[in-house]
């Protein structure tokens, strides 16, 4: 009993120091791993299945937002959570056509402009590496300011 108590109050401390960690570094956490989802799925399409390098990088986009989504939305921006269900389908789907927009404007156009004209043929992941970073800080501007804003009004129907 004495061990699960002092278990949980450890991870009441953890809680209490995340909490506290500045809202863009929470969401650069949660691109951190974004990037590996995004990465990861673009290597594996692209590289072991054989995928055309633009088909694996939207596939890979895809992927990365809706995990984007979802950790943003109950970690980084949590204390603006409010609404039902239906709110949250309708952030998640703003949420995906702003990221959708972004990423796939700068990752994919970073990509091809890098990839045929850059002489990065061979570094295709820097090249969409540099796509992603471009994409992230524009990403938190939008999220922060309009997707997560501090108070939604439902919209109707």
């Amino acid at each position: 009993m004495e061990i699960a108590t002092a278990f949980n109050e450890q991870i009441q401390k953890s809680e209490s120091i995340v909490s506290k960690m500045p809202r863009l570094f929470r969401f650069g956490i949660v691109g951190g791993f974004g990037v590996i989802v995004n990465m990861g799925v673009y290597a594996i399409l692209h590289d072991i299945v054989g995928i055309y390098d633009m088909m694996a990088g939207a596939i890979a986009i895809e992927l990365s937002i809706l995990n984007n989504f979802v950790f943003n939305d109950r970690w980084t921006f949590r204390d603006r959570a409010h609404g039902g269900l239906r709110l949250w389908f309708k952030k998640c789907f703003a949420f995906h056509l702003s990221s959708g927009i972004v990423a796939m404007f700068a990752q994919l156009l970073t990509l091809f402009v890098l990839t045929r004209y850059g002489g990065l043929h061979d570094w295709d992941k820097l090249a969409y590496f540099i796509g992603i970073a471009l994409g992230a800080l524009a990403n938190y501007f939008i999220c922060n300011k309009w997707i997560f804003k501090k108070k939604d009004i439902p919209l109707s129907s």
